[in-house]
C-alpha cells in the first residue's frame, strides 16, 4: 500500500523519468489523490509506454486528471484501468479525449 510519501516520491520520479518505459502499480493501494498526481505528472512524460493501474479506485478528480493526461501524453501506448471504478461519465470524458491521442494502442 502506498502512503502519501511513497505517492509523492512516485510522482516526483515520473516527472524526471526519461528511461522507465513500463510501470505496474496495480492493486498497490494508490489513493485517488495519488492517481490524480501521477496523471498530472505523466501529462508531459515522453518515456513511459505502458501503465498498469488495475484495481485502483478513482474519484472524479482522478478521472479528470486521467482524461487530461490522455489528451496531452504522446508516449503512452498501453493503459490498463480495469476494475478502477470508472463511472460511465468518467469513461465518456476519457473517450472524448482519446480523439486527440494518437499514441494509445491498448486500453
Amino acid at each position: 500500500t502506498f502512503d502519501q510519501a511513497a505517492s509523492e516520491a512516485l510522482a516526483d520520479m515520473l516527472s524526471h523519468n526519461s528511461a522507465l518505459t513500463e510501470l505496474d502499480v496495480s492493486h498497490c493501494g494508490l489513493t485517488p489523490q495519488s492517481c490524480a498526481s501521477m496523471f498530472k505528472t505523466l501529462k508531459h512524460n515522453s518515456a513511459l509506454k505502458k501503465l498498469y493501474i488495475r484495481g485502483t479506485t478513482f474519484d472524479q478528480a482522478a478521472s479528470e486528471a486521467l482524461a487530461d493526461m490522455l489528451s496531452h501524453n504522446s508516449a503512452l501506448t498501453e493503459l490498463d484501468v480495469s476494475h478502477c471504478g470508472l463511472t460511465p461519465q468518467s469513461c465518456a470524458s476519457m473517450f472524448k479525449t482519446l480523439k486527440h491521442n494518437s499514441a494509445l494502442k491498448k486500453l
